[in-house]
């Protein structure tokens, strides 16, 4: 299983202060996202868990609704448009957060709204 989350970084085996967004499995740790390229940490989780999310959202991509999926309403707030779209962010492992919009919906800034930084477990 993998478990995604903030960790503190430690160096010689003694904390620094500073959290990556990280995935574990078994007793390996490595960085993810966009901290795994040249980042230098971050002073709390919180700003860890943004970083995350802003890697994200740069995975969002869009894909017509076809008739294998049933047809609902945009779930934009205040939307009752049917859904022609489904919104996800190809970065998200094995997480599958799906959203239906309406074509005027179907934006990453409106997808981007749904996309959450938590905790997250996959055994992908």
């Amino acid at each position: 299983m993998n478990y995604y989350q903030p960790r503190e970084l430690t160096k010689d085996g003694k904390p620094t202060g500073l959290f990556h967004y990280t995935c574990r499995n078994d007793d390996r740790i490595w960085p993810v996202g966009l901290c795994a390229s040249d980042c230098a940490g971050h002073t709390t989780e919180q700003e860890a868990r943004e970083h995350w999310r802003l890697y994200l959202i740069q995975g969002i991509e869009f894909a017509p609704i076809t008739q294998e999926w049933p047809k609902e309403k945009c779930e934009s707030e205040g939307c009752n448009e049917p859904a022609t779209m489904v919104g996800c962010t190809k970065n998200e492992p094995g997480v599958f957060n799906h959203r239906r919009f309406c074509t005027k919906h179907a934006t990453p800034e409106e997808m981007a709204k749904f996309i959450d930084a938590g905790d997250s477990i996959s055994s992908y």
